[in-house]
C-alpha cells in the first residue's frame, strides 16, 4: 500500500512538473531582430558642446533600402544582427545613404564602412 502511494504521489508530482514547464509557442524569445540599425562617425568639426554649440558630436545614417524604407536585421539575416553589433562588423552600402543632419553629405554606394574606418553601428534591438 505504502509502495503505491508513493509511486501514485511521483506520478502527480511529474504530471504537475512537466505541465509547468511548458513552452510558450505564441512567441519566440530566442529570435531577436532589429529595423532601427544606423552608421555613426565622430562629426570632425564638433570641438566642444560650448565651442561648437550648433555642431552634432556624431554624424548618422539609418540603414535603409532604396525606397528609405527600414531594413530588419535579424539572428539568420545577411549580414546578421548579431555580426553588425560584433567588434569585426562591417557593412557595404548598396545605395546611398542620407543623413537625417542638415548638411552632412550622404555616404556613397558600393562603400564598405566598419569599425576600421571609424565608424559605428548602432541598432536598437526588438524582440519578436
Amino acid at each position: 500500500m505504502k509502495r503505491n502511494n508513493l509511486l501514485s504521489l511521483m506520478l502527480v508530482a511529474s504530471i504537475a512538473f512537466f505541465s509547468s514547464c511548458s513552452k510558450d509557442d505564441d512567441h519566440d524569445h530566442a529570435e531577436h531582430c532589429s529595423d532601427d540599425c544606423h552608421l555613426v562617425t565622430a562629426n570632425p568639426n564638433y570641438i566642444s558642446a560650448t565651442e561648437t554649440p550648433n555642431e552634432p558630436a556624431e554624424w548618422a545614417w539609418d540603414i535603409v533600402d532604396a525606397s528609405g524604407n527600414a531594413i530588419q536585421f535579424c539572428d539568420d539575416t545577411d549580414p546578421s544582427l548579431d555580426f553588425l553589433e560584433s567588434a569585426n562588423w562591417s557593412y557595404t552600402t548598396t545605395h546611398e545613404l542620407a543623413s537625417d543632419i542638415a548638411g552632412v553629405d550622404p555616404l556613397p554606394a558600393n562603400t564598405t564602412f566598419s569599425a576600421a574606418n571609424g565608424y559605428e553601428c548602432h541598432c536598437e534591438e526588438h524582440n519578436h
